[in-house]
């Protein structure tokens, strides 16, 4: 990637350790989730899970956000006239929404569940303030 050059293309944090070893000419593990940034396929799909509540889970591919709550809730998003994701559109594009919940229901069945604690209140009221949480 040429320096000062902008990458339009969907990325994610786990492109980074590929990609800095693909440059410094060490083989990247088949283990490994993220792609050389160089080497980024047009239809690519990016995983979310939060770290607060592990059951809320997200998948973007092109244009399209999909998330699911806690309660097994999914909303669509449409990034081309929602940027904001404020306005589901899951009821006029079920098919987008069948086919990446399908693959959001593939990729969260296949992940290994981090122990998790109880939050302090103090720990929640930073996390409410900083918009994390609601």
């Amino acid at each position: 990637v040429p320096s000062g050059s902008r990458v339009q293309d969907l990325v994610s944090l786990i492109d980074i350790a590929p990609s800095l070893l693909n440059w410094v000419g060490i083989e990247v593990p088949e283990s490994f989730e993220g792609v050389v940034l160089t080497r980024r396929p047009k239809d690519r799909m990016v995983f979310t899970r939060s770290s607060f509540s592990p059951s809320k889970t997200s998948v973007r591919q092109g244009h399209w956000s999909l998330h699911r709550d806690e309660d097994g809730r999914y909303a669509l998003y449409d990034l081309r006239t929602d940027p904001d994701e404020h306005h589901s559109v899951a009821i006029q594009h079920p098919d987008t929404m069948y086919r990446l919940s399908a693959a959001l229901e593939r990729w969260a069945s296949g992940q290994v569940q981090r122990p998790s604690r109880i939050l302090t209140n103090e720990e929640t009221e930073r996390l409410r303030v900083l918009g994390y949480i609601e």
